[in-house]
């Protein structure tokens, strides 16, 4: 596969995966999109980050991780000030249909969506260049 040549106008990736090969595969996924990618390999990580990165994310986040989970994670940020609520979420899960009730508690504004596992690449670049559409229609 060829790299594509990062662009300097799409936001940066955050992968949040406890699981180290998925971590890699989506990080190298991503990547080949032309998005920079960073990484964390649990929830309370994840939640380090969004809380002090200067400018808003795509965050591609696994719900089933050990200790904080991607819906934690969710609810962390939903209480947040808004301010901090600029990041833009892809939910991974192999349980679609319980993780509605879940995430019709968060705020609407909170930017989830959700993607069954297992995925399909072309659709999960496809989800990253929407959100990413999203957050650079949202600059000032």
């Amino acid at each position: 596969m060829v790299k594509r040549m990062e662009r300097h106008d799409n936001p940066a990736v955050l992968v949040v995966d406890d699981d180290q090969d998925m971590r890699e595969l989506l990080v190298m996924l991503i990547e080949e999109a032309g998005y920079k990618v960073i990484t964390a390999a649990n929830g309370a990580a994840a939640l380090s980050q969004l809380r002090v990165h200067p400018v808003p994310l795509i965050v591609v986040l696994d719900w089933w991780m050990p200790g904080m989970d991607g819906i934690d994670v969710l609810q962390a940020m939903a209480e947040r000030a808004p301010e901090e609520q600029r990041h833009v979420y892809l939910l991974l899960t192999i349980r679609h249909e319980a993780a509605r009730p879940l995430l019709a508690a968060l705020p609407a504004h909170l930017a989830v969506t959700l993607v069954g596992k297992p995925f399909d690449i072309d659709d999960l670049r496809i989800l990253v260049d929407r959100a990413a559409k999203h957050l650079r229609d949202q600059r000032p």
